[in-house]
């Protein structure tokens, strides 16, 4: 079960890097003075953002199955992996000329989160979360992601972007631990089992998540976006899996260093690549 569950988290990550460089070129054709909530049935109406819309959705689907079949430190990692998807996608499209450095980068912090899921993979076990520990844990993301919502959109250009998609990351990490709740009671209690809390926390973090994300765009280039989105997103879900829900076994010394240097190694990879990001050369 846990094979399938790599198998939809790859193909959702790809769906989703897709969707996400659609909906970038929508974003940025309806919004050359800023990205408002009046500019929204804009959007709605170009074809690239609702195709991207599209996409994005089936990645939902395949993710959501995917947590419900394996615990959410092994599955949310690999929407790391849309990073190098959407840097070819952009660079080959008039992205800006991309240097050895930048691809070095985005090679580091593949084999970084690789490395990461592989890890885990051998010492995960299929915990549930306990609904006191989901609360605790979207207390404290809340706090997080309104703290980067403030700084944000107190910034321009760049920067915004890269803060607003930091905070979309953490807030669709927690979602993804929300979702494995979610999932999990329902598996064992049944609908009546439904935490209703974390419902909730699902839909207010999509939301939230959702309008940093096009205001990233509006802001910044797409794989920028991805990079900041995707890498805080991992690093939240399997800081939440594998400190708070229990989801490991077996966690000596030796394990705990191994997975600390995948994690440094994607975070070096990530800030590698916005650090030398073509687009960053120019401003």
């Amino acid at each position: 079960m846990w094979s399938l569950a790599v198998a939809c988290a790859l193909v959702a990550t790809a769906a989703s890097a897709v969707g996400g460089w659609w909906q970038h070129q929508g974003v940025r054709a309806e919004s050359t003075a800023g990205l408002t909530l009046r500019k929204l049935p804009g959007l709605a109406r170009n074809s690239r953002w609702r195709h991207g819309f599209l996409l994005l959705a089936v990645s939902a689907v395949l993710q959501v199955t995917a947590l419900a079949l394996a615990p959410v430190s092994l599955v949310a990692p690999i929407a790391a992996l849309s990073l190098p998807i959407v840097a070819v996608i952009n660079v080959h499209t008039g992205g800006g000329r991309a240097t050895g450095a930048f691809w070095l980068a985005v090679t580091t912090a593949v084999i970084g989160v690789g490395s990461f899921v592989a890890a885990v993979s051998r010492i995960a076990i299929d915990a549930r979360l306990p609904d006191q520990a989901a609360l605790h844990a979207g207390s404290v993301v809340a706090l997080v992601v309104g703290s980067l919502g403030v700084l944000g959109l107190a910034r321009h250009g760049v920067h915004r972007s890269v803060l607003l998609a930091t905070g979309a990351g953490v807030a669709y990490g927690l979602m993804a631990v929300l979702l494995r709740h979610v999932s999990v009671s329902m598996r064992f209690d049944g609908l009546g089992g439904v935490p209703l809390l974390s419902v909730a926390g699902l839909v207010v973090a999509f939301l939230v998540g959702a309008w940093f994300v096009q205001l990233s765009y509006a802001s910044g280039p797409p794989d920028l976006v991805v990079a900041c989105q995707t890498l805080l997103n991992a690093v939240t879900a399997a800081v939440i899996g594998l400190g708070v829900a229990g989801e490991t076994s077996n966690t000596g010394g030796w394990t705990v260093a191994a997975l600390t240097a995948c994690g440094l190694a994607a975070a070096a990879g990530v800030a590698a690549t916005v650090r030398n990001h073509p687009d960053l050369a120019r401003t």
